[in-house]
């Protein structure tokens, strides 16, 4: 499993147009600036076992006119304006939306903020596998009601959005060795997931019954599970991971109590004292408690000696000097 990136930096006069190649989409039938000393910076990561790309674009405002062949998109602008038009109708989206599309020619204008140029994120799929079930399918016939685009909104889409951009800005600032087949394989996975709430929530559908509220609820848990372990040794926050999914504190606070009959700081603190308890029985003879407790996400050290002791029965130091009991 890998990836790849691509750099694309396009600065034309305003008034040129014509073809260009592009590193995003399949096709460019034309591309003009709006305006004076134009200039338009894309950054794309492939995940070619996937055939998914996601990306970062940044321009002082252009028009674009253009051709996909077989790949679903979601633009998820973060400061400006997109506007989409295609099939006869028109859909816009700034810093609060997301425009899914699917196949097909498509005109897009972009726009710069009140005080910053145009950036937006890129989520661009094969439209095959977003189709994927014939379950999955009638989702997606929904989402788009028959039309090229569909403009959504809500936590689904919010969550989506950001940590699509998250990701993005992560990856693309991250050194290649510290991308990891774990990480590419923890952000597809966390996508995956993402896309399918989203098309269980399709626009403008009435509230979820109790089945399906469980189902979402359970689902979400999940993934607030999983980013838990993945980084229970950061110096990761419960207000952070409620951010991170798109959720209130006390939203969260009520899905894992339901999936796991704790909340998710009790929740953390055990993962971290698992982590912890692992380390230390597996650990060299000069191995430092203080160092196990830091590596493991614990800042204070009394508490961790005192939590390790209730839950184990024996203090950090006990079990690095001993070894386990069994």
């Amino acid at each position: 499993m890998g990836l790849s990136f691509q750099n694309q930096t396009l600065s034309l006069p305003s008034d040129r147009t014509g073809r260009i190649d592009s590193i995003l989409f399949s096709q460019i039938d034309r591309f003009r600036f709006t305006a004076p000393g134009g200039r338009l910076e894309t950054r794309t990561i492939r995940f070619p076992e996937r055939g998914l790309k996601i990306g970062r674009v940044e321009s002082t405002g252009h028009d674009i006119a253009l051709t996909e062949e077989n790949a679903a998109s979601f633009l998820m602008p973060a400061r400006g304006h997109a506007r989409v038009r295609g099939g006869h109708r028109e859909w816009e989206a700034d810093a609060t939306g997301l425009l899914a599309l699917r196949p097909g020619q498509r005109e897009t204008s972009v726009q710069n903020g009140s005080d910053a140029r145009y950036r937006g994120y890129v989520l661009i799929l094969p439209y095959a596998d977003l189709i994927g079930s014939p379950d999955t399918a009638r989702k997606v016939e929904a989402l788009f009601q028959g039309q090229l685009g569909a403009q959504l909104a809500g936590p689904a889409a919010n969550r989506l959005r950001h940590t699509l951009a998250f990701a993005v800005d992560d990856l693309l600032a991250s050194p290649t060795e510290q991308i990891t087949d774990r990480v590419i394989h923890g952000l597809l996975t966390l996508l995956d997931d993402l896309m399918q709430d989203l098309l269980d929530i399709p626009p403008d559908s009435a509230l979820p019954d109790a089945a399906t509220a469980d189902r979402l609820h359970a689902r979400r848990a999940r993934h607030a599970l999983d980013i838990l372990q993945d980084r229970s040794d950061e110096p990761l926050s419960i207000a952070e991971l409620a951010r991170e999914l798109g959720i209130g504190i006390r939203s969260l606070q009520m899905i894992f109590v339901k999936s796991y009959g704790i909340g998710p700081r009790e929740m953390l603190h055990r993962i971290r004292l698992d982590r912890a308890r692992h380390r230390l029985l597996t650990a060299d003879p000069d191995t430092q408690v203080t160092t196990v407790a830091l590596d493991s996400g614990f800042t204070h050290l009394s508490r961790f000696s005192e939590a390790y002791r209730r839950r184990y029965g024996e203090r950090p130091i006990d079990t690095l000097r001993h070894k386990p009991r069994h």
